[in-house]
């Protein structure tokens, strides 16, 4: 198999058939945020005054700020959840828009986003079955791998939960790297064969057992190139920074809120192109992986 002639031309599918970059975005924006909390010091004399608040004025400030604020809160939990609905929908359905508007371009066939947003949102409750299905593999293993061990101990037998523990993980850890191999193989599959959800999963381990060695080699080429990707943004990200920061300086030099206002804007700028770099990115790797299992189809 031509691996670097299938990376070539996912490069050209995804740098001339721009609305797939859409898809990327929102296949990542559906991967959600972390938030980290602040690191929050605390003077022992404040830590002296919580501990002296009497827990019935403590409810009371709770009843108050309650009646106050409820129905906002209320609101903004429903707005957030509504919104992280939404995400997760548009990220669903932009997994089957990428593997069925690559396979028409490469098959030489019209594609554009409304052919490729029909295509996800018709295979939008099997690509999800798929999912799920994984997803309750995984936690029957980590049941099988932590219950077993569980109950070892607490009937005292160290050596058995030792044992037992040191196994199963490396059992679990063998199954899991074949769920993440086989497992976008599955979704792919989905949605070009129209298949069930598990004939889906068995077609995709059966591949896996026929043409391992290439399913690693296509992976092994994407994590090289997502190494480089990453190398080259962190560098980028470094040089446009200096340059910024010099700038940014002068601008507070001449006047703080112009300097805010150029700090916000640049902010802006960037994060924005962030995300349509990581969109197209994103839809280039499903565009390698569609590429590869239309040429291992076609191999068998």
């Amino acid at each position: 198999m031509d691996y670097f002639g299938i990376i070539k031309r996912a490069y050209k599918i995804t740098a001339k058939n721009r609305f797939l970059w859409i898809f990327g975005i929102l296949i990542a924006g559906a991967g959600g945020a972390s938030i980290a909390a602040p690191n929050l010091n605390i003077e022992n004399p404040a830590s002296d005054r919580l501990t002296n608040i009497n827990s019935e004025q403590l409810i009371q400030d709770l009843a108050q700020f309650w009646s106050s604020y409820g129905n906002l809160v209320l609101i903004g939990t429903a707005l957030l959840l509504t919104v992280c609905v939404i995400f997760f929908i548009f990220g669903v359905i932009s997994q089957g828009a990428l593997i069925g508007s690559v396979d028409l371009v490469d098959s030489n066939r019209k594609a554009d986003f409304k052919t490729g947003f029909a295509i996800g949102a018709k295979n939008f409750w099997r690509i999800w079955g798929v999912a799920i299905i994984y997803l309750l593999m995984i936690l029957a293993s980590l049941c099988l791998l932590i219950m077993p061990v569980c109950v070892a101990i607490i009937a005292g037998s160290y050596a058995m939960a030792i044992g037992w523990g040191i196994i199963f993980l490396f059992v679990c850890l063998v199954f899991w790297v074949i769920m993440s191999i086989i497992s976008p193989y599955s979704t792919i599959i989905v949605v070009l064969e129209k298949l069930s959800v598990w004939e889906s999963i068995r077609k995709s381990l059966h591949l896996f057992q026929k043409k391992l060695a290439s399913m690693i080699i296509i992976y092994l080429l994407l994590l090289a190139l997502g190494i480089a990707y990453n190398t080259a943004i962190f560098l980028i990200f470094l040089i446009i920074g200096g340059l910024a920061f010099t700038i940014g300086v002068a601008f507070w030099l001449a006047s703080v809120w112009a300097a805010v206002a150029y700090a916000f804007t640049l902010g802006l700028i960037i994060v924005l192109a962030l995300i349509i770099v990581n969109g197209a990115f994103k839809a280039f790797c499903s565009a390698v992986l569609v590429l590869t299992y239309n040429e291992l189809k076609s191999a068998n």
